[in-house]
């Protein structure tokens, strides 16, 4: 199936007054099921985009068109969803032709080695220090599935909470710089998926990788519900720029306790101002 043959056979536009609360126009029994993904346009959305299951259990990505890359996010996970056999349902919209978008970026492959004008040039990943002390030894960032396929009973935080398809197991997740990261440390110590950036944690590991690299050299896997992500596993070297704890910072002054946003924004400055530039 090439690319083109995705949008006519995997994609199906939605019906006017369908939402995510209401029964799947597609299926005979109006079921959404481990088969089905959507997408939709949410101008008012407080993020590039927001996904995870909504409504009667659809597995969904919602994409705010004010964001530059949107148009190739909506192609990314529409590929992507139909790589691994699940038919998409487009909410369609008013404002844009979503038709026309997926035939224009649909050129662009989810897998492919070139650098995007809307790519950064540098994304994190975050651990605990546990994880970390396995990471260095073995000398790579290891899938859940890798993990788990090694004997480590490890859990993600992701799959169930959010209703993340099976197969995102199969990867490492990074985000940009400026994005949830430390969510992910804070989430895990507590338990529970906890999106508030200003609650007290302890932070773990911050690894700042080299994102063009990755692209460059064909690791890069394109989903649309994240920056991107690398199969299997990724070795530190040479994408590894950095990595820190919270021994590597001082609290700022008048500040009791780390949070995720102190940390994720005292090191960034940190790496902005003094990593990222050098050779």
């Amino acid at each position: 199936m090439n690319n083109s043959d995705i949008v006519t056979n995997r994609v199906f536009f939605a019906p006017d007054g369908w939402n995510f609360d209401k029964p799947n126009p597609f299926s005979v029994d109006g079921s959404y099921g481990s088969n089905w993904s959507a997408l939709s346009l949410d101008e008012d959305l407080y993020s590039r985009y927001n996904v995870g299951s909504r409504g009667l259990g659809v597995f969904s990505l919602v994409v705010n068109p004010e964001y530059d890359g949107w148009e190739c996010r909506l192609s990314d996970f529409v590929q992507y969803e139909s790589y691994y056999g699940r038919s998409i349902i487009v909410q369609t919209s008013a404002k844009y032709d979503l038709r026309t978008v997926l035939q224009d970026t649909i050129l662009h492959d989810f897998r492919e080695n070139l650098i995007r004008q809307s790519d950064e040039r540098w994304i994190v990943h975050s651990s605990t220090k546990e994880t970390w002390e396995l990471i260095k030894k073995s000398g790579c960032l290891k899938s859940l599935r890798r993990l788990h396929d090694e004997g480590l009973r490890t859990t993600g935080i992701g799959v169930d909470p959010l209703g993340e398809p099976d197969d995102y197991i199969d990867y490492i997740m990074f985000d940009t710089l400026f994005g949830c990261s430390e969510i992910v440390v804070s989430s895990r110590q507590k338990g529970f998926i906890c999106f508030d950036g200003d609650v007290e944690y302890t932070p773990g590991i911050r690894m700042y990788f080299d994102a063009h690299a990755i692209i460059n050299d064909g690791l890069a896997v394109r989903d649309g519900a994240h920056v991107l992500k690398v199969y299997d596993k990724l070795p530190l070297e040479p994408y590894l720029k950095i990595a820190f704890d919270e021994n590597s910072f001082s609290l700022p002054n008048g500040e009791k306790y780390w949070t995720p946003s102190l940390f994720t924004g005292t090191a960034n400055d940190y790496f902005l101002n003094n990593i990222a530039n050098d050779k």
